[in-house]
């Protein structure tokens, strides 16, 4: 059983001043000629970088913990619009937000793992994910995206078990890198578990 609350962030913090020209390039790639069926990866100026061996990542953070999230799972990364709140629904839910005509519920991961609620400040992002199968989407806040990287697969440990229980039911595998471990975020796990399934049936009632 491996904690992955401890890792140098100050080592990252040259990283962060290089986010907002990955997050320009993420706008401007979705406010041209969006369709349903874009995401991060059918990006012209993006798909150039997805080819080789390796898979993309998106990394961020949550919590001092480090995750990556595979970039076929990502729709839209952004700064925090403003949200209007939803009655009757968990207090890890935050509201809807309308991105470009479409209705996406927020979750305060922090919140939903148990950690203090989310204090927004200029590294919170709102990063929206969604499983194709399911057709399922939400948008999750999270502390900062570090950026996109490669990862190829025999650089992930999936014989790991996360001591985290609040997230570990979402983590698939662990990339240590540096000291630090790096959490393998399953989007489709999450977006199917209780916890969103039931708040998926809360608001088709509203």
């Amino acid at each position: 059983m491996i904690p992955l609350s401890e890792m140098d962030t100050k080592s990252q913090e040259s990283k962060a001043t290089q986010l907002d020209p990955l997050i320009a390039e993420i706008d401007a790639a979705w406010s041209k000629d969006r369709t349903p069926d874009n995401s991060l990866a059918s990006s012209p100026s993006l798909r150039s970088r997805l080819t080789g061996s390796q898979a993309r990542y998106l990394e961020f953070e949550l919590e001092k913990t480090r995750f990556a999230i595979s970039l076929e799972h990502v729709l839209h990364v952004d700064r925090v619009p403003e949200v209007t709140p939803l009655p009757f629904v968990p207090d890890w839910i935050w509201g809807i937000v309308n991105l470009r005509g479409e209705l996406t519920s927020v979750v305060d991961l922090r919140q939903l793992f148990g950690f203090d609620s989310q204090q927004l400040d200029r590294e919170t992002r709102l990063m929206v994910i969604h499983d194709e199968r399911a057709d399922i989407s939400a948008g999750l806040l999270v502390d900062r995206v570090w950026g996109i990287r490669n990862l190829a697969n025999e650089q992930i440990d999936r014989t790991i078990q996360v001591e985290d229980q609040s997230f570990g039911a979402f983590v698939t595998g662990v990339i240590e890198e540096d000291s630090a471990l790096i959490a393998l975020f399953d989007a489709p796990e999450f977006l199917q578990s209780e916890q969103m399934s039931q708040f998926s049936a809360l608001a088709e009632i509203q």
